[in-house]
């Protein structure tokens, strides 16, 4: 903003105005109402004036400085919030012996947080019943005593998942997205080998982070191909079976050209030797 001067400053009309230098009064000191300028063409239009001081002190509790005893008079004081005025007072001389102050209890304790500060407490006499120190304020602690995480919701491929943990200290409970699962760590299921006679599966391909179907398997072709155990002999030759699907296979065996020629001749002399035998019973029968 521009500040006026000359006749400028002289026509202003001063229809913006603002307090400056304000000061509040208080218990044992004096205030000042504030002066009162101009905001357009800041000309001081106004003085102000002094205000009294309050007198109405903010006094703490009484603390006893000298006990009073049977002989002599006691003292005790209490000091102003405010302006730290202090106000002393005389305690009466006792009746009887002084209060030992035997049994003593803290009032107005307040635990420490995470986030809010506590107070060590008054302590005060249960016999008598007199204030015999003032606590003392405590700073929080600033930092949450957070246990360990716990799981609210898994993650899976299409959906994040969730994790809290709690501070043992305040409660504050403190909720965590996880990311949506990688599927870092697999296993395949289902998987079935294909056989000489039966098709096989090549098996589902499953996450063990989240049990997400990762990938869907195929169904392969049979082989074709047997597993043949050893060959075992038999009495027309030998024989074997696969050991998967129990195919047979058999092979009947000749016997050698040698044996064949053996046969052969054996064979020719028992046909000779059974004409020779019928000639022989024939002429028999003829002659008689």
């Amino acid at each position: 903003m521009v500040t006026p001067s000359g006749n400028d400053a002289a026509s202003c009309r001063h229809a913006n105005t603002a307090l400056r230098d304000q000061k509040a009064a208080t218990c044992g000191a004096t205030g000042y109402s504030g002066d009162t300028y101009c905001v357009d063409c800041g000309k001081k239009i106004g003085t102000g004036s002094k205000t009294p001081a309050t007198g109405n002190h903010s006094y703490g509790d009484w603390v006893v400085t000298k006990e009073a005893t049977m002989d002599q008079p006691g003292e005790k004081e209490r000091r102003c919030t405010v302006c730290g005025d202090m106000e002393t007072a005389q305690l009466p001389k006792l009746d009887a012996p002084p209060c030992a102050h035997g049994k003593t209890e803290l009032r107005g304790t307040k635990e420490t947080t995470c986030s809010q500060d506590g107070y060590s407490g008054d302590l005060y006499c249960l016999d008598c019943g007199l204030l015999l120190r003032s606590g003392s304020s405590m700073d929080a602690i600033g930092n949450h005593a957070y246990g360990d995480w716990i799981i609210i919701r898994e993650p899976t491929g299409s959906q994040t998942g969730q994790r809290s943990r709690e501070c043992e200290t305040c409660g504050l409970t403190e909720i965590e997205e996880l990311p949506l699962c990688a599927h870092e760590n697999r296993q395949l299921r289902d998987e079935t080998a294909a056989t000489c006679g039966t098709s096989g599966y090549s098996g589902d391909l499953y996450c063990t982070d989240c049990g997400d179907l990762v990938q869907e398997g195929t169904v392969t072709r049979a082989t074709g191909l047997h597993s043949y155990s050893d060959w075992v002999d038999t009495e027309d030759g030998r024989s074997r079976s696969c050991q998967s699907c129990h195919h047979s296979q058999t092979v009947r065996e000749e016997a050698p050209e040698g044996n064949r020629t053996v046969i052969v001749v054996v064979v020719l002399a028992a046909v000779l030797l059974g004409g020779v035998a019928l000639i022989i019973l024939l002429r028999k029968r003829h002659k008689a």
